[in-house]
């Protein structure tokens, strides 16, 4: 069967069905990442895991430097998250990230993305000294490239601020909470809760520098935006 008839077949039987009749094996990369990517939108992750596997199994015959495996890789990981096996994902979140370290080298705008989502994967296990240095990596990158007022900038910031914080680094947090908060202010709308976490994290900060007045101010504002209806 030829490759765009079988791709055909794949969205007529639910992109993921059936996939003997399909013939996937002569399938392209491509075809296999789409077909993969429907499977997973539709709850289908049985299919979908067969289908990105095969496309990690073309992966390894491209070159190194070919960044299909690190897509491969990623879609991988994310099906394992969407099936509740986090140890699994994570490999394969650290597997993707050391790819495109290999491919891209190791201060390519590309990484942040993997940088941000292994760190945010440790501090939701409060595993904060392992998130900070990969928060640390990608607010160079993220910063270097996309300049100071960019709302991924003050993402990675305040994800490296709190990892400081919740080590208690609270000096070293302070201009990181400060630096995302400047940011966020113009860019997400005033009664957005990103705001009442983030600022909850800084009065503490601020509490824990001396700085107590400051904090009952922001305080203040924290109990408003979460008490908005």
């Amino acid at each position: 069967m030829d490759r765009p008839r079988c791709a055909c077949l794949l969205a007529a039987c639910g992109l993921a069905v059936s996939l003997a009749a399909c013939q996937y094996p002569t399938l392209a990369w491509e075809d296999l990442m789409d077909a993969g990517h429907e499977a997973y939108l539709h709850g289908q992750y049985g299919d979908a895991e067969e289908l990105l596997l095969e496309a990690l199994d073309r992966a390894d015959r491209f070159p190194p430097d070919d960044v299909r495996r690190v897509s491969t890789l990623t879609a991988l990981a994310e099906l394992a998250d969407a099936q509740l096996r986090p140890e699994e994902a994570e490999t394969l979140y650290r597997q993707a990230l050391a790819e495109a370290e290999g491919a891209l080298g190791p201060v390519h705008l590309n990484l942040a993305p993997l940088l941000v989502t292994l760190a945010d994967r440790y501090a939701d296990q409060g595993l904060h000294a392992e998130a900070a240095p990969l928060y640390e990596r990608a607010v160079v990158l993220l910063e270097t490239e996309l300049g100071r007022y960019h709302l991924d900038v003050a993402s990675a910031l305040a994800g490296l601020a709190s990892a400081y914080y919740h080590q208690g680094f609270h000096a070293e947090a302070a201009p990181l909470y400060e630096r995302s908060l400047e940011v966020l202010e113009v860019m997400l709308e005033p009664d957005n809760v990103r705001l009442a976490d983030l600022l909850a994290e800084y009065a503490g900060v601020l509490r824990a520098t001396g700085r107590g007045l400051e904090a009952v101010a922001i305080e203040r504002r924290v109990l408003a935006l979460r008490s908005a209806p």
